[in-house]
């Protein structure tokens, strides 16, 4: 079973008004509203997708460059 903690959220003020809601966990726009409490309901909604997690986790993760391996030869 995969455990995710409760998501956090940054908001976004575009020039328009509208206001994006960001999770900080997937990176993913839950929701867009002209009111940071038209977002409340969204964010409370959302769940990350464990594929996606996975996927960023793998993409951050550091790797080894192809040179690395012939390090102290």
């Amino acid at each position: 079973m995969y455990f995710q903690t409760k998501p956090t959220f940054r908001h976004r003020h575009n020039r328009g008004g509208v206001i994006n809601s960001i999770c900080c966990e997937c990176l993913l726009t839950v929701a867009s509203a002209s009111t940071e409490h038209g977002l409340t309901q969204y964010e409370e909604a959302h769940v990350c997708n464990p594929a996606r997690l996975h996927q960023l986790r793998a993409q951050l993760s550091p790797r080894s460059s192809p040179d690395s391996s012939h390090e102290g030869q």
